[in-house]
């Protein structure tokens, strides 16, 4: 529970949002996906209802950055990496 509160404060404030795998799963469900484009597992897919999951491997979408799953996160570092130096 608190996860969830602290993954949509941080969302709600437009914090950088940083996941793979499950991670859209997450934020979906702390409320936060309305409107984004996030690449999750093939598994979590069908849970994501106020966002849109994709079948891309990443996905960058306003504040979030998603990748399909552990082995695709070095496609998402060159998105992230100037981001977080910011």
């Amino acid at each position: 529970m608190i996860l969830l509160e602290l993954l949509k404060a941080f969302g709600e404030k437009g914090k950088i949002m940083i996941g793979h795998c499950a991670a859209a799963l997450m934020f979906e469900k702390a409320g936060i996906t309305k409107g984004k484009k996030m690449a999750v597992h093939p598994l979590a897919k069908p849970a994501i209802v106020n966002g849109t999951a994709t079948d891309n491997a990443i996905e960058t979408d306003g504040n979030f950055y998603t990748a399909q799953d552990e082995n695709k996160i070095a496609l998402l570092l060159p998105f992230v990496l100037p981001v977080l130096k910011e």
